[in-house]
């Protein structure tokens, strides 16, 4: 039977002295003031929005979370695989939320800040129980508690999954430590039951059994002195439980995300890319942790790599790992931390590729502790004996605390909503088309449908493969009554993903507005003909025309319109648009100076007078028309920046008033 406390033969593990009343004194108040820290870091989240990326498959969109519990939605949750994870506890929490406080996403916010929280103070008092040294801990949790990188997996609703799954693996963590040491078997099964239920939150943790192995070399010291010994394998032996639990998990997680298609092939992705790839995302977490700037919800992979960049990381790797391993007795926390950061990390590393990121700031959540500890115990020992910078590191450490506090106060308050969190993503990143995508759809939202076609049109420029853009570019022209159009871009993502259900639903309402529109240019055309002045019927014509994406009848029935003195405007705004998309922009450019005649003071005209002129390298007469259209009300300077019409003439003189605003 499997002893779960060790073997006498080990090494005994390290006892804590009882903490005296002074020390419990100062824990609480330590954790006191970690709560209160996180607390003011992210109080923000509290007026946040939902964001247009996951949230909705996991709450606003989701029939059962809605529904909120019930026994029918509770086997539900541990039968759903959707979206591509067995997470049955995740989802019994959403749920939670939404019969405690409906759909109202400050509250959700809310929820993750409390379990972030909870797991600042659990990992406070989980390395304080394991070393005995207060303070050391209390940096590592702050780090953890007050890190930007960190920000993602708790103002991000849908990780509620990460903030949940952490507070099982770090009770999971305590047991374990209150086992071996108090040798009661409660305390044994209580650890596997906590790291059970984690794993239903997030399979993360299927690294908890290597983890323990590594506590207990350090600080438990449980480990021999002859690592290959009969000892040694019954440490081994009594984690098989753990083990066996966690490759059950790892199986369903695998097989789960397969058979939603989230698992990358190597025809995608080479094994020898994704090898460069982990070796240079181990290097760029810690980068990332040391100076947090250009965080963003998605990192896209590059999929090619310079040789430089992955050889480096290798030998950085390499060397730290010898280091550590040279060090090992005099300084032990070191390979602990190291282990820890590389083998917590090794699961979404991306050797198994799942999803398009390179990598992704919630990953590190548990992982970069690792560092911390180095980190805690390490400064230290390097300034041992030199009493002067001992005492400086002392103030050093909380100013280290207080400094990446501020900055992730900045970083939350890009959670907000949907734009901003995308704005800012597309602005740290380079050719993130999923970033583009989703951005543009957070637009549409707010019905500022041209700014959302730029973006749609820009993440297909960076993957004409992607789907997605072409099915929500054309519900963009959908929704603007161009349906014609609009069935193009829906075929072309139905083309590239046959199975693509949103797209196909997408097609058939198209089908069904066209086979209307056919059906009223048919009455119309009859009703010209006993018609005395047909003006009104060429104006509906050329529209309707326009909607079935049919320019050159349309044009024909818009010039025949604006002879006819009807709708005159409106009809130069529309053939400026067939114009332009037939590629004669100085046409396009007539029509609308003409349309600026009747209304001076239209800011979207004045807009697109400004853009066809700049496209037409006409910087001056560009910049005087955009400063009308600033003095009319225009203010999308989101637009203005990813507008390409704009790209040839923002260098010139006549722009250098407008590339501050811009920058």
């Amino acid at each position: 039977m499997i002893n779960p406390y060790g073997s006498r033969s080990c090494r005994s593990p390290m006892k804590a002295d009882t903490p005296s009343p002074a020390a419990r004194k100062h824990s609480a108040m330590a954790a006191v003031l970690l709560l209160l820290a996180a607390a003011g870091v992210y109080c923000q989240t509290a007026s946040f929005d939902f964001i247009n990326f996951d949230d909705n498959d996991y709450v606003y969109e989701n029939p059962r979370v809605l529904d909120g519990l019930s026994l029918d939605n509770l086997k539900w949750a541990f039968a759903s695989t959707s979206p591509g994870n067995w997470h049955p506890a995740t989802w019994i929490s959403h749920m939670a939320d939404v019969t405690l406080f409906g759909v109202n996403p400050g509250m959700h916010h809310l929820m993750n800040v409390l379990f972030h929280m909870v797991n600042s103070v659990l990992l406070l008092f989980m390395l304080f129980k394991m070393t005995g040294d207060l303070w050391k801990s209390l940096f590592v949790a702050a780090l953890f508690s007050l890190h930007p990188i960190h920000v993602e997996s708790v103002a991000w609703i849908s990780e509620r999954k990460d903030v949940l799954s952490t507070m099982f693996w770090f009770l999971a963590v305590l047991f374990y430590t209150d086992a071996v040491r108090k040798e009661k078997k409660v305390l044994y099964y209580s650890s596997l039951i906590c790291f059970t239920v984690g794993l239903m939150a997030k399979p993360m943790l299927v690294t908890v059994p290597a983890v323990l192995l590594i506590l207990d070399f350090w600080p438990l010291k449980r480990f021999p002195e002859k690592i290959w010994s009969a000892a040694a394998g019954r440490l081994l032996l009594e984690k098989i439980p753990f083990f066996i639990i966690s490759g059950i998990s790892s199986f369903i997680t695998i097989l789960v995300q397969k058979n939603e298609g989230f698992v990358r092939t190597l025809g995608e992705l080479p094994v020898f890319v994704r090898i460069q790839n982990a070796l240079i995302s181990y290097v760029a977490y810690i980068t990332k942790t040391i100076a947090p700037v250009d965080l963003a919800i998605l990192y896209p992979h590059p999929r090619v790599f310079p040789y430089w960049r992955w050889i480096g990381a290798l030998i950085i790797l390499a060397a730290v790992t010898a280091f550590v391993i040279r060090r090992r007795k005099s300084d032990p926390y070191l390979l602990t931390g190291w282990a820890w950061y590389l083998t917590t990390l090794l699961p979404v590393i991306g050797i198994i590729q799942v999803g398009s990121q390179a990598m992704a700031d919630r990953y590190s959540y548990v992982p970069i502790i690792g560092f911390f500890m180095m980190l805690a115990w390490g400064a230290p020992r390097l300034f041992q004996g030199q009493s002067g910078l001992n005492k400086t590191m002392r103030w050093i450490a909380p100013l280290i605390v207080i400094t990446y506090a501020g900055i992730a106060w900045m970083q939350t308050s890009y959670w907000k909503d949907g734009e901003t969190i995308f704005t800012r993503t597309v602005n740290v990143t380079k050719d993130n088309h999923v970033a583009h995508n989703n951005l543009g759809n957070a637009i549409v939202e707010k019905k500022r449908y041209e700014e959302a076609i730029l973006h749609f049109r820009e993440a297909i420029r960076i993957n004409p493969g992607y789907p997605d853009a072409y099915n929500n570019l054309g519900v963009v022209l959908y929704r603007r009554g161009e349906f014609g159009r609009a069935g193009e871009f829906f075929q072309r993502a139905m083309e590239i993903n046959p199975l693509n259900s949103s797209a196909l639903k997408n097609l058939k309402l198209v089908e069904t507005a066209l086979a209307g529109i056919r059906a009223s240019i048919a009455s119309l055309e009859m009703e010209i003909d006993g018609a005395e002045e047909p003006g009104e019927q060429y104006y509906k014509l050329g529209s309707l025309y326009f909607q079935k994406g049919d320019p050159d009848m349309a044009a024909e029935y818009f010039h025949k319109a604006i002879s006819a003195e009807t709708g005159v405007v409106q009809s130069m705004i529309k053939l400026a648009a067939i114009y332009e998309r037939k590629g004669n922009p100085q046409k396009a450019l007539d029509c609308l100076e003409q349309a600026i005649q009747a209304y001076p003071e239209d800011q979207e005209i004045r807009y697109r007078i400004a853009a066809l002129s700049a496209l037409l390298n006409r910087p001056e007469e560009s910049f005087e028309q955009l400063e009308k259209a600033f003095e009319y009300g225009f203010s999308n300077l989101s637009r203005l920046r990813m507008d390409p019409r704009f790209d040839g003439v923002e260098a010139s003189p006549a722009y250098k008033p407008l590339r501050r605003i811009l920058k």
